[in-house]
């Protein structure tokens, strides 16, 4: 991934020259050209957030997701909050293994994205807000970028 500078430095370049057409100019003109350099400026800042926190996703993602069995059976439990689950339900749904699916539950339980019930139901519960939140932009990063999500699964901790 491009680091934030490179990306959002041609916005920067083009309020910055805005800016100084807007010195040189007078009238109506001096206003238009400022409000322009004000819009290129919020545009290279929005770049630069959103980079931030898809790359504070992916690091999460490499730390606490090692298979693409725990991203799917994630995704699948965050999408169904509402539901528990058992065990044989979800190696169906995700057309895998129990042991897959046992592993993939005890990795996720231990991140404290899911919780298990008396009588062994699983539920998507994060222990906090953080990462009831991460989870959330962990789902649109993966509709908007499936590919990336699983590559960075490969790609292990930074």
């Amino acid at each position: 991934m491009k680091r934030r500078d490179d990306l959002s430095q041609p916005w920067q370049e083009l309020a910055e020259r805005a800016r100084r057409l807007a010195h040189m100019t007078k009238g109506p003109d001096q206003a238009a050209l400022f409000a322009l350099a004000d819009r290129y400026e919020a545009r290279a800042k929005s770049i630069a957030e959103r980079l931030e926190t898809t790359q504070q996703v992916l690091r999460t993602l490499r730390r606490c997701i090692r298979s693409n069995w725990e991203l799917e059976l994630l995704l699948l439990l965050a999408n169904e909050a509402d539901r528990a689950w058992n065990v044989a339900e979800l190696t169906r749904r995700l057309r895998s293994s129990r042991r897959a699916v046992t592993g993939a539950l005890s990795a996720l339980r231990s991140a404290g994205l899911v919780v298990q019930d008396a009588e062994g139901l699983q539920r998507y519960e994060p222990h906090t807000r953080e990462l009831a939140d991460l989870v959330r932009q962990l789902q649109q990063a993966c509709a908007a970028f499936p590919v990336s999500m699983i590559a960075a699964i490969f790609s292990g901790p930074e």
